[in-house]
C-alpha cells in the first residue's frame, strides 16, 4: 500500500507558514493523476518481483507463441486461486511465509534440442531430457503428470505408450533403467498423459535435476514414428502440484466500494494491465489483476469501525475545536488483503504458478 506524504505540514521556504506544496497536494488529490498512477504501478511492479525472489523480470528462454496449446484450452493449470484466504492475518495463527509467493504449480519442459534416442529399441520411440525445478522437494509434490500428444494416425486406432526412465550404465551408454509408466491413447489425435508422481518424488529426492525419459509406442510399427509430437508446441512436459500449507479463517464483513457520492473511507478500484507495463512476455496468466486502494476521510462516518480505539479517537477529533495534528489521525488503510495466483516463465526453462499474498485489496477501514 502506497502511503502518500502529510500535506498537512509546512512544505514552503518562505516565510508565509500557509504556504503549501501546491503539486504534491494536487497530486494527492486527484488519485487518477497519471503520477500517481505511475507511482502505484511501480510499486506493484517491485512488489510483485520481490515476492517472486526476482531482482528483475527473468531473461525469458520459451517463446509464449510455442506454448503447449493444451494450457489455453483446457484447465491443467488453475485459473482462480482457491488460497486467498490464507493471506489473512488473525490472532488466531498466521501462515508460514506471508510475504514471498508460495509455488502451487510447476511445468517443465524438455532441455535437448534434438529428442531422437541415442540407441534403438523394438518400438518406435524419443527421448526427453527434462530439468527439475530447485524449488520442487519431495516433501511437497502432491501430484505429478508427464503429457505427450499424440500425432494424427492414419490407422485411427488406440495406441500403447511407455515411459522408461534412462541412465547411464559403466560405459556412459545411455540404457533404460526402469518402466515409470504405461497410458492407452484415445482413437483420434490429442493429448495424454501419465500419472508420474511416484517416480518425480523419488526424483526430487536426488542432487542431480537432471532425468531423461523415453516415451515408446508399443502398437506402432517399427518402420513408422513414436506418433509423440516434438516440436514447438506440441512438445512433452512435465506438471507438477505442491500442497503449500493452509489453515482455515474466519469471514471478514464486506467492503465498501468507492463511487463520487462517497467521501468516507472506502476500497477504490485500481487495475493493473501485465500488458500495458511490458511484462506480457514472461508473465502467461492472468492478463492483469485489480490491486485496489484505499482512499476516503476518516473523521466523520464511525459505521465500519472495527476497533473500540478507533472508534474513541474519532470522537476526540470530531469534539476537538482545534485543527487536528498529524500525531492524532485516523488513516484509511487496507484491513484485508488477499492474493493472486500467478502463471510467468522462469529464466530456467520452467513454468511456474505461485500464489502471490496480500496483493489485492479486499477492504478498508480506519484506523
Amino acid at each position: 500500500v502506497i502511503q502518500s506524504p502529510a500535506v498537512g505540514n509546512d512544505l514552503s521556504t518562505g516565510g508565509n507558514s500557509q504556504c503549501k506544496d501546491c503539486a504534491v497536494r494536487k497530486m494527492l488529490e486527484d488519485t487518477a493523476s497519471d503520477e500517481y498512477r505511475q507511482a502505484r504501478i511501480e510499486f506493484i511492479k517491485q512488489q510483485i518481483l520481490k515476492k517472486l525472489r526476482l531482482k528483475q523480470p527473468p531473461n525469458v528462454k520459451i517463446p509464449r507463441s510455442i506454448l503447449p496449446t493444451i494450457f489455453a484450452e483446457s484447465d491443467v493449470l488453475p485459473e482462480n486461486d482457491d488460497d486467498d484466504d490464507d493471506d489473512r492475518k488473525h490472532s488466531g495463527g498466521r501462515r508460514v511465509d506471508d510475504f514471498y509467493g508460495t509455488m502451487k504449480t510447476a511445468v517443465m519442459f524438455p532441455e535437448n534440442g534434438t529428442h531422437m534416442c541415442p540407441f534403438t529399441g523394438p518400438y518406435p520411440a524419443n527421448c526427453f531430457i527434462f530439468k527439475l525445478s530447485p524449488e520442487v522437494t519431495s516433501s511437497r509434490v502432491s501430484h505429478a503428470e508427464l503429457w505427450a500428444f499424440k500425432l494424427p494416425d492414419a490407422s485411427l486406432r488406440k495406441h500403447s505408450f511407455v515411459v522408461s526412465e534412462l541412465s547411464f550404465d559403466s560405459e556412459s551408454n545411455l540404457i533404460r533403467k526402469q518402466v515409470v509408466a504405461f497410458e492407452t491413447s484415445a482413437n483420434e489425435s490429442g493429448w495424454f498423459r501419465f500419472n508420474v508422481t511416484s517416480h518425480l518424488t523419488q526424483w526430487a529426492n536426488h542432487r542431480n535435476p537432471f532425468r531423461a525419459l523415453e516415451i515408446a509406442c508399443e502398437t506402432c510399427d517399427a518402420n513408422t514414428s513414436s506418433l509423440v509430437g516434438i516440436r514447438d508446441d506440441k512438445k512433452p512436459f512435465i506438471f507438477v502440484r505442491t500442497d503449500p500449507s493452509r489453515q482455515i479463517v474466519t469471514r471478514e464483513r464486506r467492503h465498501i466500494n468507492c463511487d463520487p457520492s462517497i467521501s468516507r473511507c472506502c476500497r477504490e478500484s485500481f487495475y493493473v494491465s501485465f500488458d500495458e507495463i511490458g511484462w506480457n512476455s514472461w508473465i502467461v496468466h492472468p492478463a492483469g489483476y485489480s490491486a485496489n486502494y484505499c482512499r476516503g476521510s476518516c473523521v466523520h462516518d464511525i459505521s465500519t469501525n472495527k476497533y473500540h480505539h478507533t472508534t474513541v479517537l474519532q470522537k476526540v477529533l470530531l469534539s476537538s475545536t482545534q485543527t487536528p495534528t498529524p500525531s492524532l489521525s485516523l488513516c484509511c488503510t487496507p484491513s484485508r488483503l488477499s492474493s493472486i495466483s500467478l502463471i510467468y516463465l522462469d529464466s530456467d526453462g520452467t513454468m511456474k504458478q505461485k500464489s502471490l499474498p496480500n496483493m489485492v485489496v479486499e477492504a478498508c477501514e480506519c484506523a
